[in-house]
């Protein structure tokens, strides 16, 4: 009877791809729920937003307007309550729009993958190097940052991409989860033919 079972166990590990593969598929999931909940955000609140990816994982962007002071070009304006031909410098309020981290948010929060899962980016049928996450691409001060995927206001995705994620150096023989958009334009995840 424990040989049954033990055999049992066996074909249906065979079969499912084995308990090795769990955490890739997982992450899979997780990231095309998450870019249809950032599509339909993006749809709600009329905003754009992004995605960037790095070799830990990826992060979530806003695209917001932020006030920057220029101080070059300040105007000068006469204050009716100064004496007759008095005035004052008046910083000119501008704004650039600027890719922001998504914070506080519990489903676009920063997100890194699980031990020994890797992910590649294909944008417009071109590989993609994702960077090492450092400190200075959460900080806008110092880095802007340019997400590797856009997600307009009407909740279309682009470029067109396609992301693999699988076992860290398990070869082209392990299984592997894709997800991309199909031709019917809906997003889809399934796992990677050998």
């Amino acid at each position: 009877m424990v040989i049954v079972a033990i055999m049992a166990t066996l074909a249906v590990l065979s079969v499912s791809g084995g308990l090795g593969d769990r955490p890739t598929k997982e992450e899979v999931r997780r990231l095309n729920a998450l870019l249809h909940i950032a599509s339909e955000e993006a749809v709600l609140f009329n905003r754009s937003l992004g995605l960037k990816f790095n070799e830990a994982g990826y992060a979530f962007y806003r695209l917001e307007e932020v006030p920057i002071e220029n101080e070059e070009d300040s105007l000068t304006a006469t204050n009716p309550f100064l004496p007759q031909g008095n005035s004052q410098q008046v910083a000119q309020l501008q704004t650039e729009k600027r890719w922001m981290l998504i914070e506080g948010d519990d489903f676009l929060k920063e997100r890194e993958l699980p031990d020994g899962v890797e992910l590649e980016l294909s944008v417009d049928g071109a590989a993609v190097t994702v960077e090492e996450p450092s400190l200075d691409i959460l900080d806008e001060s110092i880095e802007r940052v340019k997400p590797n995927l856009f997600i307009t206001p009407d909740g279309e995705i682009y470029p067109s991409f396609r992301i693999e994620i699988s076992k860290a150096q398990a070869g082209r023989d392990a299984p592997s989860y894709l997800l991309e958009v199909n031709n019917k334009g809906e997003l889809e995840w399934r796992e990677r033919e050998l």
